[in-house]
């Protein structure tokens, strides 16, 4: 099976449904909930990255400006608990640098406040705590002062006063330096206190100095390199590699599967190949199963990462199979699918796998097919015998879109015999690039649809077609109303004996809203599980004239024959069905 490539991923929508693994308990307390992605992972090759997890070191030089949530990361603020005390607060008052800094008001109250830093690693004697300052009324100042906790806590009774600052300059940015080489090989808090009752007002921005030890609440960062897609049954495990890290070090990485849709799930423990890279094998499951399956982390300070649920289908998986030629394609379908109830994880293919896997195409009952271009020789040919595979009770369907396909494919024998299309121009409408599309009153697929519009360049110009004339032939399900395409079809369908097609004449995607996408496509489902045999005009109890006498060897135009087909002209046949191929006499009813 063919990746998406890397360009291709901006294209994809990852569906995204809340829903914890069931056997995750404390979820709360591993991390982020986890969701489902319903898309298959191998599509995005290795850019699929967990959405939580520790981005990286827990250290760096101390650099804040307060220009985002106040208090920022690792920051505490205290007061005395004085009523109408309001304490450090982030304004716009005055600022440094950027729109923001932090001060504290002239409260009309007996303020004792604290501002307090996270813990930070002195390790050089060098090292210099370094801010800015501003001041308002400073003829009321009352108290400054910077303050030291060596445990490197926010309890403020273990803080030691460090220095006591004078007022500063009146309406004016002035930098304050504090050598803090006392503290070498220690750990500690810095505190901005405050005092005062109606006292000045005092402002801090741009504060800098040594390294930040921020505590670790994160769990690992978990970036998958390798994951299993969508595939035929191979008797092999399938390999799931993923690259997970952590400051504070990965002490266990766990793949949890499920293949009864998330009610149970198995625990696989994941082994640590090389460095950061770890690896687990999905057991074998039978054909047909769709798998779904996560990982859980945990480091070395009891955080945990869930990542989001993959799935993936041991194919056919189910009566639906995708076949996209680029991943803007497989969207529009898949989110339709989906949202319909057609079917909750079609099987999906990519158009250049189709030669390869031809014989397996008669296993899936319905192909969406999404095409940007054009098909290959190989991929028509696994069409048409894919068409051909179906029977009276067990007809195919397929539903094909793209703007290029009649340019391409015109005159070639699964255009014009197996679509029953015939291709007319390259522009469904010169006039314009947005062609409304609307339904046909009493058709059995548009009847009543709401009209839609299609962004498209070159949608093709098409009209039905038959090889036999004006029996058996193709019908207009959709008209195009814009400009010189006045009901010029907007989609042609044809239902056969064996099989019955749609056939779209510009891409899926190209249509304005995945709410007309989604309404298109259960229209043609319910329309494709619902429609009769075809009355085709070749049937025996058709024929004419009632009666002749034809001599056993001579040629004759007279009498209409049927094509042996089992359960339709074989009824209430005494003949040997399994000799003949070619019987004169018994329709679908059983008429002679």
């Amino acid at each position: 099976m063919r990746f998406i490539t890397k360009s291709l991923i901006g294209a994809l929508v990852l569906l995204l449904i809340g829903w914890a693994p069931a056997q995750v308990k404390n979820k709360e307390e591993r991390g982020s909930r986890a969701k489902i992605i319903r898309v298959e992972p191998s599509l995005l090759r290795v850019n699929l990255k967990a959405t939580t997890g520790n981005p990286g070191k827990s250290k760096y030089p101390l650099s804040e400006s307060f220009e985002s949530t106040f208090p920022p990361y690792g920051w505490t603020v205290v007061t005395n608990g004085v009523a109408g005390n309001n304490g450090w607060q982030q304004t716009s008052l005055q600022a440094h640098t950027g729109t923001y800094s932090v001060y504290h008001n002239d409260d009309n109250a007996d303020c004792s406040s604290w501002l307090i830093s996270p813990p930070l690693v002195i390790s050089d004697p060098d090292t210099l705590l370094s801010f800015w300052q501003y001041q308002n009324y400073g003829s009321y100042y009352v108290y400054h002062g910077i303050w030291v906790d060596t445990t490197a806590g926010t309890d403020t009774t273990n803080f030691l006063e460090l220095q006591s600052l004078p007022a500063g300059t009146e309406y004016t940015w002035e930098e304050v330096q504090i050598n803090l080489s006392a503290f070498v090989g220690d750990t500690i808090t810095i505190a901005f206190k405050y005092q005062g009752d109606w006292a000045d007002e005092w402002y801090i921005d741009d504060v800098s100095g040594p390294e930040v030890l921020l505590p670790d609440t994160v769990g690992p960062a978990i970036s998958i390199i390798k994951a299993p897609s969508h595939h035929f049954y191979t008797g092999v495990g399938d390999s799931v590699f993923a690259v997970i890290t952590d400051p504070s070090g990965v002490s266990g990485a766990d793949l949890y599967y499920s293949t009864d849709i998330g009610v149970s799930w198995n625990l696989i423990p994941m082994s640590n190949v090389v460095g950061d890279t770890f690896y687990a094998i999905i057991p074998v499951v039978d054909r047909g199963s769709k798998i779904l399956w996560y990982i859980l982390a945990q480091d070395n300070d009891g955080n945990s990462t869930i990542t989001n649920i993959y799935i993936y289908n041991i194919m056919p998986s189910g009566e639906n199979l995708i076949v996209y030629s680029s991943g803007t394609e497989i969207n529009p379908y898949l989110n339709a699918i989906w949202a319909t109830g057609i079917e909750p994880s079609p099987d999906i293919m990519y158009s250049e796998d189709v030669p390869t896997y031809a014989d397996s195409l008669p296993l899936w009952t319905t192909i969406y097919w999404g095409e940007i271009y054009s098909l290959s020789d190989g991929g028509q040919n696994a069409l048409i015998n894919f068409l051909k595979s179906g029977t009276g009770s067990d007809r195919k369907h397929l539903i094909i879109s793209g703007d290029d396909i009649g340019w391409n494919e015109r005159g070639t024998e699964f255009y014009n015999l197996w679509l029953r299309a015939r291709y007319i121009k390259d522009d469904l409408s010169s006039s314009t690039d947005n062609d409304t599309i609307v339904g046909i009153t009493g058709d059995g697929i548009s009847d009543g649809m709401p009209q839609f519009t299609v962004s498209s360049s070159y949608p093709d110009m098409v009209e039905p077609y038959s090889p036999y004339g004006d029996m058996d032939i193709s019908w207009k399900f959709l008209i195009a109303t814009t400009g010189d395409s006045v009901n010029t079809a907007g989609g042609l369908a044809y239902n056969g004996l064996t099989y019955i097609a749609e056939y779209l004449p510009y891409e899926i995607s190209e249509i304005d809203s995945q709410k007309y996408v989604d309404t298109l496509i259960l229209r043609i489902h319910n329309f494709n599980s619902t429609a009769g045999l075809p009355p085709i005009a070749d049937w025996a109890n058709t024929q004419w004239p009632p009666s002749t006498t034809v001599n056993i060897g001579d040629s004759t135009e007279l009498i209409f024959g049927q094509i042996w087909e089992p359960g339709l002209t074989d009824v209430g046949s005494d003949i040997n069905k399994d000799s003949i191929r070619a019987q004169l006499g018994f329709g679908p009813d059983g008429s002679i």
